[in-house]
C-alpha cells in the first residue's frame, strides 16, 4: 500500500474552494480594466486563461479553506510513510506554494503554459508516470471520473450529487461536511441585512416615486429582494481575500469554504435576471430605482 502514491486533487478536495474562480474575482477586484480580456484569454484555452491571472494576481495560501478532516487522514498517511501527490489542474504556482505550505506532498503535477491538467489528460499523465491502476485518486467532481477510470482505488471528497454510483473503482474512504448545506444557502441568499435594505427600498419606491398595484408590489418588493440578494453575493466574492484577514468576517458562509464560489458565481447573475424580468413587469421608472439600488449598494458593500 506504502508504494502505491495517492494522488491527491485540490479544487473542491483538499480545499472546499476552486482557485481558478478565486483568481478570477480576485483580478476583477484589483484591475478591472485588465479583467476585461478574460474572455479573449479564454479562447485561447483554459491553460492560457490561468496563466494570464496568476502573472497577476497572488492568493494567500495559508488562508485558504482546507477539508480539515480530509487534511487530517492525509497527514496520518504521510506520518505513516505513505507517497502523496498533488495532482490539479489548477496553475503550477499555485499547486507548489500549497505543497510547500503543507510540506507533505512529494511531487506536484498541475496546469502549465503549456496544458491544462484536468480530465482525460490527468488521467494520462498520472498513468503515463505511474502505470496503469498503479496509483490512487482523490476527488470530488465528475471531471475526476476519467481519472479514476485509469486508477486503482477512489477517495471522495465532498462529491457532487450521483458520483459515488458512477466511480467505477473501488471507494476505500468518503469524506463529506456538507450537512445542513441547504440551510446556509437560504439563510445567506435571503439575510436579515437583505430584507431590511429591500423593505427600505421599498417603502421610499412607493411613497414617492410610484404607485403600485399589490400584485406589482409583490412584484417590486420579490424584485428588490432577487437583486439585493445577487449584489450582496457579488460582494463577497470580491471581498473574499480581505474577509479571510479579518477573524469575524472569515467565518462567513464563502470566506471559510461552506458555501461553494463557483455556486456564488452562478447564482449572482442568476439573481440578477430574475430582478431584472421582474422590473419588465412594473413601470419604467422602476428600472432605474432599481439599477441604481444595485451599483449604490455595491458601493457600499465592497471595501
Amino acid at each position: 500500500m506504502k508504494d502505491v502514491p495517492l494522488c491527491v486533487d485540490l479544487d473542491g478536495t483538499l480545499i472546499n474552494t476552486d482557485l481558478l474562480m478565486e483568481s478570477l474575482f480576485a483580478l476583477i477586484r484589483q484591475e478591472p480594466l485588465t479583467s476585461l480580456q478574460v474572455p479573449f484569454w479564454f479562447l485561447q484555452g483554459k491553460a492560457r486563461l490561468k496563466e494570464e491571472i496568476v502573472k497577476r494576481v497572488r492568493i494567500d495560501i495559508s488562508r485558504l479553506p482546507y477539508h480539515i478532516e480530509f487534511l487530517t487522514y492525509l497527514r496520518r498517511l504521510h506520518s505513516e510513510g505513505r507517497r502523496l501527490v498533488l495532482a490539479t489542474a489548477s496553475h503550477q504556482r499555485f499547486a507548489e506554494e500549497v505543497a510547500r505550505y503543507l510540506g507533505f506532498f512529494e511531487a506536484v503535477l498541475a496546469t502549465d503554459a503549456g496544458q491544462n491538467l484536468s480530465r482525460a489528460r490527468k488521467g494520462a499523465c498520472l498513468a503515463a508516470i505511474y502505470g496503469e491502476q498503479g496509483f490512487d485518486y482523490a476527488g470530488n467532481s465528475r471531471a475526476d471520473l476519467a481519472v479514476w477510470k485509469r486508477a486503482r482505488s477512489a477517495i471522495l471528497v465532498n462529491p457532487v450529487p450521483g458520483l459515488r454510483r458512477k466511480t467505477n473503482v473501488p471507494i476505500v474512504a468518503l469524506f463529506d461536511d456538507r450537512q445542513g448545506i441547504l440551510k446556509v444557502y437560504l439563510k445567506t441568499l435571503f439575510s436579515f441585512e437583505n430584507w431590511i435594505w429591500s423593505t427600505l427600498v421599498f417603502v421610499v419606491l412607493v411613497q414617492f416615486v410610484v404607485e403600485l398595484s399589490f400584485t406589482s408590489s409583490m412584484l417590486a418588493f420579490s424584485s428588490f429582494l432577487f437583486s439585493n440578494a445577487s449584489v450582496s453575493l457579488l460582494g463577497d466574492l470580491l471581498n473574499l481575500q480581505k474577509d479571510r484577514t479579518d477573524p469575524k468576517r472569515s467565518i462567513r458562509p464563502l470566506a471559510s469554504g461552506t458555501l461553494s464560489i463557483i455556486h456564488f458565481a452562478v447564482l449572482v447573475p442568476s439573481l440578477c435576471f430574475l430582478s431584472i424580468t421582474f422590473s419588465f413587469l412594473l413601470p419604467k421608472i422602476f428600472f432605474l430605482v432599481l439599477l441604481g439600488n444595485y451599483f449604490l449598494r455595491l458601493g457600499l458593500i465592497i471595501r
